[in-house]
């Protein structure tokens, strides 16, 4: 019996020993599994009111920067948008000021060749009148009546011209563009103009062919006497 145990004994402490390394193993991992269950079940610690406070103020910071930032970004584009306003409206009002300028210019111009108009009108009235006479004492006076016609005839074509100035001017004052807007009006004055010289020009003619035609009269007169 004894030398069957001392026979069997190796071979079961040889099995105990290698039993140990697996109960071993299964121990740490069970106790492992055990800390991490109490770990999971854990309550977590409160976060601190000082880091709470301090990232209150950090927010606090940055929303005063972004307001700070935004102000200053916002103030140059309001600024801007202000002198193009004022330089817009100044520069209306120069327009509002060139336009009455060149009304009052051009009204100054109208009444000047309406003048004109009613000089030579009253020096057509006046040959005329002086026609008829040397007419009653048989003077020819055909070239004067013809140059006197021409004359009448200018007139008539510069006071259609003149009357059509105004207009001309109500629609360059209201253009955008008044730098352009009054060669129209330019053009309408300037041919005004030509027609009432053609028209003294023509009144001229007429005064010296009655000159001339009287001349003859007395020269025959005297002639004769």
């Amino acid at each position: 019996m004894k030398k069957l145990y001392r026979t069997l004994l190796p071979a079961v402490l040889f099995l105990s020993i290698l039993a140990l390394p697996g109960a071993f193993v299964n121990a740490q991992t069970e106790s492992a599994s055990t800390d991490t269950a109490n770990m999971m079940e854990k309550p977590r610690m409160p976060v601190s009111p000082n880091v709470l406070q301090g990232i209150k103020k950090e927010s606090i910071k940055d929303g005063a920067r972004i307001a700070s930032t935004t102000k200053i970004n916002t103030v140059p584009t309001t600024t801007r948008a202000n002198i193009r306003a004022d330089l817009e409206a100044k520069r209306e009002e120069m327009k509002a000021r060139a336009r009455e300028h060149m009304k009052k210019f051009l009204g100054q111009i109208i009444e000047r060749l309406s003048a004109a108009v009613e000089r030579a009108e009253k020096l057509i009235d006046r040959i005329t009148s002086r026609i008829e006479k040397l007419k009653e004492r048989g003077i020819d006076t055909t070239a004067a009546e013809g140059f006197l016609s021409d004359a009448s005839g200018f007139i008539d074509q510069a006071k259609t011209t003149i009357s059509s100035i105004p207009g001309a001017i109500d629609t360059a004052v209201a253009s955008d563009e008044l730098r352009g807007a009054f060669e129209g009006v330019r053009s309408l004055i300037e041919k005004a103009k030509g027609e009432i010289k053609s028209a003294y020009e023509s009144i001229r003619k007429a005064i010296e062919s009655l000159k001339l035609s009287a001349g003859v009269e007395r020269q025959a007169t005297t002639t004769t006497q």
